[in-house]
């Protein structure tokens, strides 16, 4: 079942009435024992190791896989269950389709050691690669004018999926195929994007959001339909209006990552071409501002617990990564140390001397980003 918020509202339902496998083979014995009495006037009592009793134990196992494949079917016609095939035939019921897997994108720049006395021509396909068999390549025709030094282009990853999105600004510096001329060249934005085809959490909240999207933008949700349109890359999405007529959307991908300016321009563009913009908004599309913060505590272990202290450590340990992603995993969360408090405490921790972070609010254009850790055990401690 996808993992929207929207969903929590919605009651949970069942086809089947609650039955359980203890019920079916409840209601198999006792239906047994009473027709047996009610043919042979005599009692009779199935014991755990009765031959019959085993046997309808084997019948009532199928008979609650029936039940269960029941139940699955008429969840898999409902939004907040369905998945896989199920809800793509769903989702075309609202005109919206899975995103296939994507490349990464990324800006790369071409630049002259001294102006040319001629355009120097950039074609479009031109491969760069960072060294290691993985190319990029240029989207479009570009050109660096005479007396000027440099031009920049969209390029894309050759191989889609997330291969492409490990390069940093910088390591895109080789051409593939030599120029007639001897630029260099570097990529001026991390590669971003690159995805494999949209999971069911994406396309049920799409789904969901479907309606808002039958015009052009206008609503919040109308741009957030749209801008997660684009990619399933893009994770979350804050949109405000700073001042009349002016959008500011903010965007945050996979696993916290920020977005490059290649994927940015990737998304104003088709914003711009699928006519989803209205002629009077003025767009800003942006990755959100970085909150730093830091981890600095001490954690102590019930001495009634000595014995599973090593367990508790690795626990924190796990805890402290699971704050740290759930911190950065949504634009505009507070940074909140009562979860980590909380988390601390479920992983087996008796007592926190939390040093830092203090509870710090967040807008809807911020995200927390966290720089440094330190966290030490403090030894074990009576209640």
């Amino acid at each position: 079942m996808p993992n929207i918020e929207e969903f929590r509202n919605i009651p949970d339902i069942n086809f089947i009435d609650g039955v359980t496998l203890e019920n079916l083979r409840n209601e198999a014995v006792a239906d047994y024992e009473s027709e047996y009495e009610r043919i042979t006037g005599e009692s009779k009592t199935l014991y755990p190791a009765d031959p019959i009793r085993i046997l309808l134990y084997t019948y009532t196992l199928k008979l609650y896989q029936l039940y269960q494949y029941v139940d699955r079917s008429g969840k898999q016609d409902l939004l907040k269950y369905s998945r896989g095939g199920f809800l793509d035939n769903i989702a075309a019921l609202r005109s919206v389709a899975r995103l296939p897997i994507q490349a990464a994108q990324t800006l790369l720049t071409f630049t002259l050691s001294a102006p040319l006395e001629y355009a120097a021509l950039i074609p479009m396909g031109k491969e760069v690669t960072g060294g290691d068999n993985v190319f990029f390549r240029v989207t479009r025709t570009g050109e660096i004018p005479i007396g000027e030094i440099e031009v920049t282009l969209p390029a894309v990853c050759t191989q889609s999926g997330s291969v492409g999105n490990q390069y940093p600004i910088g390591i895109l510096n080789t051409i593939v195929q030599p120029l007639p001329f001897t630029p260099s060249v570097r990529n001026i934005s991390p590669a971003s994007g690159g995805v494999d085809e949209e999971s069911d959490q994406s396309l049920a909240e799409r789904t969901f959001l479907a309606p808002s999207g039958f015009s052009v933008a206008g609503p919040d949700e109308a741009y957030i339909f749209w801008v997660k349109t684009y990619s399933q890359a893009i994770t979350d999405v804050n949109v405000f209006m700073p001042e009349p007529g002016t959008v500011d959307i903010r965007i945050l991908l996979n696993d916290g990552e920020l977005p490059g300016q290649g994927f940015i321009e990737g998304l104003f563009a088709f914003l711009k071409e699928n006519k989803v913009r209205p002629l009077t908004d003025k767009v800003l599309i942006a990755p959100p501002d970085l909150v730093d913060y830091s981890i600095e505590l001490i954690y102590y272990i019930s001495t009634k617990d000595r014995n599973t202290a090593g367990t508790i450590q690795e626990r924190v340990s796990l805890a402290l990564k699971y704050y740290s992603a759930w911190q950065n995993q949504k634009i505009g969360r507070d940074i909140n140390p009562d979860t980590l408090r909380q988390l601390f405490r479920e992983a087996g921790a008796k007592r926190l001397d939390l040093r830092s972070p203090d509870f710090t609010l967040l807008t809807g254009v911020q995200l927390a980003r966290l720089v440094n850790t330190h966290v030490v055990y403090g030894g074990l401690e009576d209640d």
